[in-house]
């Protein structure tokens, strides 16, 4: 891969340095930027930027591009220009917005508020940026980088480009007026981008555009340079020279100052002004926050990063999981959504709330915290899913109030769309498109037969694996219905309607893609390749969201409440102050301290270890030592023994060490639970399926868990004893053992049973001293 970094880096460096020279030698009059403390200030934000950035990702977003299999844009397979150009106008019109809504959003205003607070526009102005809004900004962007997948040279060639224009339109120097002419009408200028530096608010809201200058004329934001003469550059508010400090920048967001009107002073008076309005405690529907708002959002602020250091192993598995397979990536646009709904369209409604801390907002988050811990205790990762999400519930409850938290719950249920719970889903989805498949060819009078998930049509098989069952198209629509749904309703029960109407059409769709795909194949006497199969699944997916979007246009909007909630304008000596008001702290304390401390305690009596092999990690796979001599041939199948320990106690043992290992295409089929005897000894077991595609060849795999001298084919059983055990007080066995068997044939049944009650005789025999 191309190292776009460095050339970025570089042409970061090259960019300044140049432009910085040129402008002290060229640029005149009042365009001759002064440095003064600016400079100093500018490159203090920029090394405090790059740190920030550099900690939330240790590695470039286009490394993390280069890593990525899936992805909206790849899976359209795209030439590598045209992947190009989409990218590159998908990613400017991106950025379009992203700094509009910046301006418009008045808690993000805020963060991006220093960058027009220099009095002047030069080079250095280009990295005058908060630690703040890089944070935004950078979350922001890898949100698009997980969401869209696209290729790591469509990224890089859009950022270096956009990383040098972002120094060139800041620079003071001008081009000649017919050159610039010309150039404006698709790309940005530093006359164009000078206009949004302006003292006057309606022209610092214009011309919002990174490097196409066409989004500001497509959505009404452009002002024309020719027509639009600049008096003075930046906010009237922060001119004082102690504001152009490092220091005093970096408190800005934190400063008051007059957001609403901008002080437009039209005299050009630069001296201080003193008299600043007494800012009430509690404000109407406005471009600012109230006090009250300040307070509570300061304090649920805290509570959410003591829970995010503190649960930070279950934020971190979440994220692995919305990266790590298709399903899911949906996850990565739940917040952006749900801070747009927040942020912009219920901002009015929001304001015109007093939030009142609430104390059952941290009993709601003890209760998440117990769930937690107990599904923690039993390692049922998604338990620990929707903990967390209930623990997000409780702090917006602790800073809202009941009251404003209910009228507001339809909004913070997307949260529980962060979960992801395929575990749930994914098995009666795979059922069901079984079924599609069955009830398809009973209608059609086709020859068929089933064995697990495998279906005969005629001398044509098709596995129905995991992949088919449509899981991510099912995620996918549930969430944008929901979304529209919030959108569109404020009662709960309506928004529920629409998000399983969109899921029943994302069901209806997966049911078309499989009957579809059968139907052709009979028809055309030959069974058509896997790619095809993605072809046709991606157009049933367009038709799906036409669907959806035209159901959308034809719903009625409930009528707009905000204009019936009325604004509080309770006296300030009402408000919660004191302990009474820090519900939200309270509430992250209590996490930060239940929560960090659970994780660093060890269990009690740990389970004794089965003798690893040198060098294993976590967990250990077992076909020497205490299984050695126990590879038994029957008939014509073979059997494998394989035993699983866990360090530490672990519950949570991979099944997947029992697949099939000879580095081909295996899907599972078919799973069971059986109960098999061998003289008066009987288990309990699960039963595994596996077939390679385009073959008849099958290998199967047997295996129970054990917990002491008791086993159990049940998972769910087995972390609940797993935990219990560890309360204890004397050391135990504890892990998965079983048999992976080959040729096809089932082994036969007492050996089969005898082999696994031998494996479960020798873990007993074990001792921790063999390590």
């Amino acid at each position: 891969m191309f190292d776009y970094d460095s050339l970025n880096a570089l042409g970061l460096v090259a960019a300044v340095a140049v432009l910085l020279v040129l402008e002290r030698l060229f640029s005149r009059g009042n365009l001759r930027a002064p440095v003064a403390d600016r400079w100093l200030s500018n490159a203090g934000l920029f090394l405090l930027a790059g740190g920030v950035g550099a900690f939330l990702l240790p590695e470039s977003l286009t490394i993390i591009a280069a890593g990525l299999d899936g992805g909206l844009v790849r899976a359209l397979a795209l030439p590598l220009w045209v992947e190009v150009v989409v990218v590159f106008l998908l990613l400017d019109a991106m950025r379009y917005w992203e700094h509009r809504v910046l301006h418009e959003v008045p808690l993000l205003w805020h963060a991006h508020k220093i960058h027009h607070s220099d009095t002047a526009v030069d080079v250095s102005t280009s990295q005058r940026h908060h630690p703040l809004e890089v944070l935004l900004t950078t979350l922001f962007a890898a949100v698009l980088v997980f969401a869209l997948g696209f290729s790591p040279t469509a990224f890089g060639i859009y950022i270096v480009v956009a990383t040098v224009s972002a120094v060139y339109t800041h620079t003071s120097l001008m081009l000649p007026e017919s050159i610039d002419r010309r150039l404006r009408r698709f790309l940005v200028t530093p006359a164009v981008h000078r206009i949004h530096h302006s003292a006057y608010q309606p022209e610092t809201d214009s011309n919002y555009g990174a490097v196409l200058s066409v989004w500001d004329r497509l959505f009404g934001t452009y002002r024309d340079p020719e027509a639009t003469p600049i008096e003075r550059i930046g906010l009237e508010y922060f001119r004082r020279p102690d504001d152009a400090a490092l220091v005093a920048v970096l408190a800005q967001p934190f400063q008051r100052g007059n957001d609403s009107a901008y002080a437009g002073d039209e005299a050009g008076n630069d001296e201080d002004d003193e008299s600043v309005v007494e800012e009430s405690a509690v404000k109407v529907p406005g471009p600012g926050l109230s006090a009250a708002w300040r307070r509570a959002l300061l304090s649920a602020g805290i509570a959410l990063i003591l829970t995010v250091v503190a649960l930070w192993p279950t934020v971190l598995d979440l994220t692995s999981i919305w990266t790590a397979g298709e399903s899911y990536q949906f996850a990565w646009l739940v917040l952006p959504v749900f801070c747009y709904l927040v942020g912009w369209q219920q901002r009015e409604r929001l304001l015109a709330m007093l939030p009142a801390p609430d104390y059952a907002g941290v009993a709601l988050v003890l209760a998440g915290l117990l769930g937690w811990l107990a599904a923690g205790a039993v390692e049922i990762k998604l338990g620990q899913h929707l903990a967390l999400v209930l623990i997000l519930q409780g702090i917006a409850l602790a800073t809202l109030g009941r009251s404003h938290y209910r009228r507001l719950f339809p909004i913070f249920a997307l949260l529980f769309f962060l979960v992801p719970a395929g575990d749930v889903l994914l098995p009666a989805l795979r059922l069901l498109t079984l079924k599609w498949i069955e009830w398809f060819g009973v209608a059609a009078g086709l020859p068929m037969h089933t064995e697990g998930f495998v279906v005969h049509v005629g001398e044509f098989r098709y596995i129905v694996a995991t992949a088919c069952a449509g899981l991510g198209i099912f995620n996918l629509a549930t969430f944008l219905g929901y979304s529209f749904g919030v959108m569109l309703f404020r009662s709960l029960p309506r928004i529920l309607l629409l998000t399983a109407a969109a899921g029943a059409l994302a069901i209806l769709s997966n049911a078309v893609r499989v009957c579809l795909i059968v139907a052709m194949d009979w028809a055309r006497g030959e069974q058509m390749d896997l790619a095809a199969h993605g072809d046709i699944q991606l157009v049933i997916f367009l038709l799906l969201l036409a669907l959806l979007l035209l159901l959308i246009t034809r719903l009625s909007p409930e009528p707009d409440e905000r204009a019936a909630v009325p604004a509080n304008v309770s006296p300030p000596s009402v408000l919660r102050r004191g302990l009474a008001g820090q519900a939200p702290l309270v509430a992250g304390l209590a996490i930060f301290v239940i929560a960090g401390g659970a994780r660093g305690l060890a269990p009690a009596t740990p389970a004794m270890a089965l003798p690893p092999p040198a060098g294993s990690g976590e967990f250990a796979v077992v076909r020497e030592s205490v299984v050695a001599g126990l590879n038994i041939a029957s008939g014509q199948t073979w059997l494998e023994p394989v035993m699983i320990a866990g360090s530490g106690g672990k519950t949570r043992h991979p099944t997947q060490a029992l697949a099939p290992t000879d580095g081909k295409s295996w899907i599972h089929t078919a799973s069971q639970v059986r109960r098999e005897c061998a003289g008066d000894r009987c288990i309990e077991f699960v039963h595994l399926q596996w077939v390679q595609p385009g073959t008849r060849h099958q290998q199967q795999a047997f295996y129970s868990y054990f917990i002491g001298e008791h086993t159990t084919a049940s998972r769910l059983q087995f972390r609940l004893r797993n935990a219990w055990q560890r309360m204890g007080e004397q050391p135990y066995q504890a892990g998965l053992f079983g048999v992976r068997a080959g040729g096809g044939a089932m082994p036969a049944t007492p050996v089969l049973a005898k082999t696994l009650l031998e494996l479960h005789d020798r873990a007993l025999d074990a001792r921790h001293s063999e390590i």
